[in-house]
């Protein structure tokens, strides 16, 4: 099959790399940042001749408005960060990663005043808006009536506000977040509190690590107090499935 230039194997879902660990930290600083070591590697780009640091966790922090009430499991799923053409009529996908490191890098984005000219220069005779710069060098974001169908634009402080936008594709089960990185915490042993920031970092919408509790309650509380729907039990409940099959083989052994 392979030598015929066929799929040499097939699957019943997609999986979608999710490095889970960098958002759990993000959210996690906002209220312990002296005493999170934050591991979350980002791209350093070049834009408008000013440097930003550019992480798959800014686009969810950042993501549209639209998608405000949306959970970072749902997220993952069924978002793609898509770089918008000159002519605001396509997208191309944007989903390169350097999986060992947790970042992502696409050779467009490493440079992107060249990238600009390049576009600019095949598409003189074309309009489009110009937008002034603002003050601290954070590109404003792109209008939605200039974005195709289910493509949506970053809340302002993106870095890549004004050239790519999210791109919302249909609700499909077949979509499975692949989580890379450190084993999920466990809601039966080890750190309960941790596994509480955890679970709700993937299940409870937010933009910053206070959205996710108060100021006066521990994880442990707003997860309690938190109302899941039904699905988001369910992967809950998957999650331990693993970590018990593993102590029934343990005790099978022992």
């Amino acid at each position: 099959m392979y030598l015929l230039d066929n799929p040499d194997h097939y699957t019943s879902h997609q999986f979608k790399s999710f490095h889970w660990s960098s958002f759990v930290t993000e959210a996690q600083k906002a209220w312990d940042s002296e005493q999170i070591h934050d591991d979350n590697k980002v791209v350093l780009i070049k834009k408008n001749g000013r440097i930003f640091g550019l992480s798959r966790v800014y686009d969810y922090i950042y993501r549209p408005s639209e998608l405000e009430n949306m959970s970072l499991y749902n997220w993952v799923r069924r978002c793609e960060r898509v770089k918008v053409s000159i002519n605001k009529d396509k997208c191309k996908k944007d989903t390169n990663l350097i999986i060992d490191n947790e970042v992502e890098q696409d050779d467009s984005e490493l440079d992107y005043d060249s990238d600009r000219q390049n576009d600019e220069s095949e598409s003189e005779n074309e309009e489009f808006p110009t937008y002034n710069e603002s003050t601290d060098g954070i590109p404003p974001p792109m209008a939605k009536k200039n974005l195709p169908e289910n493509t949506y634009p970053f809340i302002y402080g993106h870095p890549l506000a004004d050239s790519h936008a999210i791109a919302l594709s249909t609700e499909n089960d077949k979509v499975v977040p692949n989580f890379i990185g450190p084993g999920l915490p466990r809601r039966d042993k080890g750190d309960h509190e941790y596994y509480c920031l955890t679970m709700l970092v993937f299940f409870k919408p937010w933009r910053s690590g206070k959205d996710l509790k108060k100021l006066n309650e521990t994880w442990d509380q707003s997860f309690l107090e938190f109302q899941f729907d039904e699905r988001s039990i369910q992967v809950m409940n998957n999650f331990n499935f693993k970590y018990e099959c593993l102590d029934s083989r343990d005790d099978f052994n022992a």
